[in-house]
């Protein structure tokens, strides 16, 4: 303010002051200073409007001027009382016929001032410079003959009060920054000078230059916003650690402040049904989006919105930039979205290579060591076997005998899952009756369950039928199960075997009264070597082995399970058809 004060105080009074070209000395640092400032369009055209005011000394100064990609504007200054008045326009024509001209273009409305006013013959008030500047010494009389659409233009939008004696409209061309026009109203001057409209050319081309190192300046400020915006993108996706939850909520806090009314911009990212979204987002308010396209399908968006309405640009309210700069975003969110799961597979593969070689090291051994230690191990079965058939044994020794026949099962069991899970077997496949084998291998445990305390529940139904199978793998399928449910009632309870035929499947179910499991284990039950027994009771290989049986019969596993509620497990393989029932006849009546 203080240089305005100083521009005031050296200015000529009086209605006739001449308007001196030595004040575009002190208006010329001034203006750039101001264009230098890193001020908002509307306040830097306000304050060179009020240089301009104190330099010229007339008494309203209005000015329009649109294109460019910033905000267009139309304002107007008057010196009475220091007053200002403002309007800042949406969009639409701001110059009769419709659209701002293209820089270097004479805008329709001087046009139709040269066609209507200077070459008419209603009126001879009206003068036109070489350079397209229109101006007046008789306003009121102008204002009086000329036509509607003129006088919306010229009188009505610049605020012009009768009395006021003399305007002149002044082209504003600022190439990329802008194009439009000044109109300075004089209230007392009575005649204007050759000289005069010349000084308010040249003061229009400096308040043109002004606005051309404004724009440069703000444009500057903007690439670097959007530069600063990406760069703190860019370290947050930098980092492989963080779930992407962090990652989109840090991103959603950068990006707001890249956008041309940072002020009142807001941000949301919807990812796979997942949003998230700055404290102060609007729904329904101006909006920008960008679709996050991952391997080829659109998975989310993340959208930009202004809080309080603004002026159309390019796009809306926005401007083209940032279209370009919320595309980026999108895509470098999307590219590594992809890249996180590009190293979740990546790793997925690792762990599979790893259990492969470790399975196919687990076979290698198990193949190398199985005949020596199944010798040994028969021996010490058969001899230990013999030995419990000694008439007056101790009851002492007989029970150890029974943990060494005991041990040496549990020893030849392991090496036999270990040898059918390490490599695959040849099956040799028959017509298998499943009740039968149920019923087998239920005898097998005939005295685990008497000394377990476990109650035995048969439902096998004869309709299940036969199905193709090797019937030694199915003894296996049906013996770990049983084991199972047996380990899982330390304490005694119920054991349910049943089978059925559903369509073309038959369905064994087996259930326990035990334990049951927690969601947890029973997510793993199916990990060769998972196990939550000790080490003496089990290897973790018995579901896994029954997995891969069943499997490689085409049928399906499903275990339901609960803490303390027990566990039940469906097994479904298909069936035989069942044969057809021969046509004996008809009995006689």
């Amino acid at each position: 303010m203080h240089e305005m004060r100083a521009v005031r105080s050296s200015r000529q009074k009086g209605p006739n002051a001449q308007i001196s070209g030595r004040e575009l000395l002190k208006l010329a640092p001034l203006a750039l200073r101001a264009a230098t400032e890193g001020l908002p369009k509307i306040d830097f055209f306000l304050k060179i409007l009020k240089l301009l005011i104190i330099c010229t000394d007339c008494d309203l100064i209005f000015a329009r001027v649109e294109g460019g990609r910033s905000i267009p504007c139309a304002m107007a200054v008057s010196r009475q009382s220091d007053s200002l008045c403002l309007v800042l326009k949406d969009a639409g024509p701001a110059l009769q016929g419709g659209s701002v001209p293209e820089p270097g273009r004479e805008p329709d409305l001087f046009g139709v001032l040269r066609r209507t006013v200077c070459g008419g013959k209603n009126l001879v008030h009206g003068y036109m410079t070489a350079e397209g500047t229109f101006w007046t010494n008789d306003a009121g009389q102008l204002y009086m003959n000329c036509p509607e659409t003129i006088r919306k233009e010229v009188f009505e939008e610049a605020w012009m009060m009768p009395g006021h004696k003399s305007l002149a409209l002044v082209p504003l061309d600022a190439g990329d920054a802008g194009a439009g026009y000044l109109q300075f109203v004089f209230e007392s001057r009575d005649d204007f000078s050759r000289n005069e409209i010349e000084v308010l050319e040249d003061t229009t081309r400096l308040v043109a230059a002004a606005l051309v190192q404004w724009h440069a300046t703000w444009s500057l400020r903007e690439r670097v916003k959007e530069l600063s915006c990406m760069y703190g993108i860019a370290n947050v996706l930098d980092s492989p650690s963080k779930p992407l939850e962090d990652i989109l909520g840090e991103i959603i806090e950068i990006v707001p402040s890249a956008w041309l009314h940072e002020d009142v911009a807001a941000a949301r990212i919807t990812f796979d049904g997942y949003a998230c979204a700055t404290s102060h987002f609007l729904e329904g308010a101006q909006s920008q989006s960008a679709p996050i396209v991952v391997k080829g399908e659109c998975r989310g968006l993340i959208e930009v919105v202004y809080t309080e309405f603004q002026p159309k640009l390019d796009e809306g309210p926005f401007l083209q930039e940032e279209r370009k700069l919320l595309d980026t975003i999108a895509r470098a969110i999307s590219v590594r979205i992809e890249r996180r799961l590009y190293e979740h597979e990546q790793q997925k593969i690792k762990e599979q290579m790893k259990q492969s070689n470790r399975l196919a090291m687990v076979g290698q051994f198990a193949a190398a060591v199985a005949h020596d230690i199944n010798e040994p191990l028969t021996n010490i079965l058969g001899f230990a076997e013999l030995a419990a058939k000694c008439p007056g044994l101790p009851k002492q020794a007989a029970e150890d005998l029974e943990k060494i026949v005991g041990t040496s099962l549990h020893a030849r069991e392991i090496v036999r899952k270990l040898l059918t899970y390490g490599r695959k077997m040849p099956q040799k496949e028959s017509s298998v009756n499943v009740n039968k084998i149920v019923r087998e291998v239920l005898g097998f445990f005939d005295y685990r369950f008497g000394k377990e305390g476990i109650r035995i529940e048969l439902a096998l139904s004869e309709a299940a039928g036969e199905l193709r199978a090797d019937p030694g793998q199915l003894r296996q399928v049906v013996s770990n199960l049983l084991l199972n449910a047996i380990q899982a009632m330390p304490n005694g309870g119920g054991l349910t075997v049943r089978s059925s035929r559903s369509d073309e499947e038959i369905v064994l179910i087996v259930e326990d009264t035990g334990c049951g499991m927690t969601p947890e284990v029973k997510d793993k039950i199916f990990i060769p070597f998972f196990t939550t027994k000790s080490a003496h009771q089990g290897t973790g290989l018995g579901l896994t082995v029954v997995l891969e049986i069943v499997t490689a019969m085409r049928g399906t596993i499903h275990v339901e399970s609960a803490p303390g509620a027990g566990t039940g497990v469906e097994v479904r393989l298909p069936s035989v058809p069942a044969p057809a029932v021969p046509n004996r006849g008809r009995g006689r009546k």
